[in-house]
């Protein structure tokens, strides 16, 4: 084990835990900026898996890197890992997961899915657990109008679950190309830290900290994209995306959908009620109510 390049130091550590906040604010940016937002409780859902896979998959490039160093450089051997998990890692975590999803809806289980996080429970379905259940009256909170939607955190650690096992499979396949080329990825990062062979602290924190938040930063980004959901059932276009999104504008879209669509919400008071909700949500969505009349809902 090289002297010049502790990674398990106590500088070493300190500069993981810096690793740590800086992925998580970039991963708070990408919330701020995208289009629509997610609401703040499904960005923590999505967000938390990649928070607990990046924590295990950082122990294993530390082990990795220590078992495959030997007598030479430690930091070289953690960026030669970085530099793979963060390139050909997301492209295989990609297509383990579309696999894993692909034989859970051959299961019948697609609504452990990435991203799948609500319950819908729609009204003869609530009617029917309470007549099951023998209750004399409906349990406080029940709504036999509308559907209740709520998070189902079962489903939340189910697909936390599916995912590290994903991360884990990806980080196998990524070590056996590791014996294969790693001869060539250890030349590549020699290459890369060669400036700062002289500067063991600085090079400790290049490896450590500057070169994994942009890395990580962009692994983030990317698994993000394909652990969120983004495929939506009819049913769940009407009920779901008013749960999901913070965008009044597709929210109230949502909200309208559900309205026209659902006969047993209609009555003659609802158009005059639904316009007084829209009143405030601009022109677009003031157009579109504007050509309905009160017979259309009868």
């Amino acid at each position: 084990m090289s002297d010049d390049c502790d990674i398990l130091g106590p500088l070493g550590f300190s500069i993981q835990i810096l690793l740590g906040v800086f992925s998580f604010f970039i991963l708070i940016y990408k919330r701020i900026v995208e289009k629509p937002k997610r609401q703040w409780k499904v960005w923590g859902l999505d967000t938390s898996k990649q928070g607990c896979s990046q924590v295990f998959a950082h122990f294993l490039n530390v082990a990795l890197a220590i078992h495959l160093s030997g007598d030479s450089d430690e930091c070289v051997w953690y960026l030669a890992t970085l530099l793979l998990d963060t390139t050909i890692g997301v492209l295989f975590s990609y297509v383990i997961l579309k696999l894993v999803e692909l034989t859970l809806e051959h299961f019948q289980m697609a609504n452990y899915r990435s991203g799948n996080y609500f319950l819908i429970i729609m009204p003869d379905d609530q009617v029917k657990k309470n007549e099951m259940n023998n209750k004399d009256k409906v349990p406080a909170g029940t709504n036999l109008i509308k559907p209740i939607i709520k998070i189902d955190l079962k489903a939340w650690f189910i697909q936390l679950i599916l995912w590290i096992l994903v991360v884990s499979i990806s980080k196998f396949f990524l070590f056996l190309l590791q014996l294969v080329i790693g001869f060539i990825l250890e030349s590549i990062s020699q290459f890369i830290l060669s400036p700062f062979s002289d500067l063991a602290t600085f090079k400790l924190i290049i490896v450590m900290c500057i070169i994994p938040v942009f890395m990580n930063g962009l692994q983030f980004w990317i698994q993000d994209n394909f652990l969120k959901k983004t495929e939506f059932t009819i049913q769940e276009k009407k009920y779901v995306l008013s749960e999901m999104y913070v965008d009044e504008e597709l929210t109230n879209f949502a909200q309208l959908d559900n309205f026209v669509n659902n006969p047993e919400v209609k009555s003659d008071h609802c158009l005059d009620k639904l316009q007084m909700e829209m009143a405030n949500v601009g022109v677009g969505v003031q157009q579109i109510t504007k050509g309905y009349q009160k017979a259309d809902f009868e």
